[in-house]
């Protein structure tokens, strides 16, 4: 399962933009607010990140949890790999547990 990575860092190992907060593998726009890189603060990230991808899904949340895991832009294109369809499985199984 991919992990929230930290803010891209430039020279120096300073976060060269705080609007921007690591997606899997991409710089997305977040919030005005400074996010501490911390446990707490990446998961504050990877909640930001999935609010930010039901609304571009359109509130549908298996293909959220998809481009979470896979790719916005793969998801759009190629829709979900049996792989991915695996990975929403487990969340959603996971759900109600939680």
């Amino acid at each position: 399962m991919p992990g929230v990575s930290p803010l891209k860092r430039g020279r120096g190992g300073r976060a060269r933009s705080r609007r921007t907060v690591a997606s899997p593998g991409r710089a997305r726009p977040l919030a005005r607010r400074r996010v501490p890189r911390t446990t707490d603060g990446g998961i504050r990230v990877g909640v930001a990140y999935l609010d930010h991808l039901l609304d571009e899904f359109k509130g549908n949340v298996r293909r959220a949890l998809g481009a979470y895991y896979q790719g916005p832009a793969a998801v759009r294109t190629d829709g979900l790999y049996p792989e991915t369809r695996q990975f929403v499985a487990n969340v959603l199984a996971l759900r109600g547990r939680v």
